[in-house]
């Protein structure tokens, strides 16, 4: 008898996927299994930043690597000193990264923010001050914190290593 097998993974959310096995076009099982990216932290609310864009979708979405996290403290915190504006951080990774669906459609626009290290930035400070990509690289070179950043028209996007 041949056999011909498929596997069909489907992205439910940032940590759960569906696993279908069809043998000769028919379904023969399907299993639920637990998928994400490990290493993750949620940032908590804090001095210097302010926490935006939790959906009721996607209430938390703002998880990433510890490293992307302690540069990102650092960094609010000093921006904050030097400029007196509270960084508004909206989108981060979800709790297990993968498919960042900011829509709810599952469609991924958000294609960079999988695995932690990059975050989305409003261009306004908690004060409602413009923030300046210049500013914050500014402040990132002094700190010694490699960044990209991308100005992106209502909010910059920052990529870490």
């Amino acid at each position: 008898i041949w056999a011909r097998e498929s596997f069909l993974l489907q992205q439910k959310d940032g940590t759960m996927s569906k696993i279908k096995v069809k043998v000769n076009n028919k379904d023969t099982s399907e299993t639920i299994i637990q998928v994400k990216v490990p290493g993750f932290f949620e940032l908590g609310e804090g001095d210097g930043y302010a926490l935006i864009g939790q959906t009721a979708t996607h209430h938390g979405n703002h998880y990433g690597t510890e490293s992307t996290l302690y540069s990102l403290l650092d960094l609010a915190g000093a921006y904050y000193e030097e400029n007196k504006g509270t960084l508004r951080i909206n989108d981060i990774s979800l709790i297990g990264g993968g498919l960042f669906d900011i829509k709810a459609n599952w469609s991924s626009p958000h294609k960079s923010h999988r695995v932690g290290k990059n975050v989305d930035v409003d261009d306004v400070t908690a004060e409602g001050k413009k923030v300046r990509s210049a500013s914050l690289k500014k402040v990132a070179e002094k700190l010694g914190i490699k960044i990209t950043i991308l100005d992106e028209g209502n909010h910059l996007h920052l990529s870490f290593p």
